[in-house]
């Protein structure tokens, strides 16, 4: 994935680049340098005198994706079926969620909006799950690095990941 911006000056261009699990090193789909590099060389591709896939006069600088990660613990779940099931539905359902989380990208984005991480969406996924299987809970806290967390807008490269997910 590659997440295009204006850049902080006239004339530049912010892309960051997301790499797939399978081709980085890291479990978070951080680009290596070359990978890095490999994107910079596609954009600039002037294959057979066609013009380049950048804006004319434009200059490009690619930068990798980041990732911040959130801290969930769900208090008071109880379900009428195995709980350690239950508990690794949410756990799924909720790397799902974290995973469908991206940088908005004005006029190019069209199908509303996923960059923010909220409270009430996280409980609704937990919610789902307990349902589901007939079970209940008493609360839903999420916390990025320490603070709680109502509404969290991501920026421009940033994604959002699972971190902690503990039951209380």
């Amino acid at each position: 994935n590659a997440y295009p911006y204006t850049g902080a000056t006239a004339g530049t261009v912010s892309v960051y680049a997301e790499a797939t699990v399978a081709s980085s090193a890291s479990p978070d789909g951080i680009p290596t340098s070359g990978q890095l590099l490999a994107v910079a060389e596609a954009i600039e591709l002037d294959d057979e005198g066609l013009a380049s896939r950048r804006p004319i006069g434009s200059l490009v600088t690619v930068y990798p994706i980041s990732r911040t990660s959130f801290d969930v613990t769900v208090t008071g779940l109880s379900v009428t079926g195995s709980l350690v099931e239950v508990e690794e539905q949410i756990r799924a359902a909720l790397l799902t969620y974290f995973a469908s989380r991206a940088p908005y990208i004005v006029g190019l984005d069209t199908q509303g909006r996923s960059d923010r991480v909220t409270s009430t969406a996280i409980g609704g996924v937990v919610d789902d799950v307990a349902s589901a299987a007939n079970g209940i809970f008493t609360s839903v806290a999420t916390t990025q690095s320490g603070s709680p967390v109502t509404l969290y807008t991501l920026g421009q490269g940033e994604k959002a990941k699972l971190g902690t997910l503990t039951y209380a």
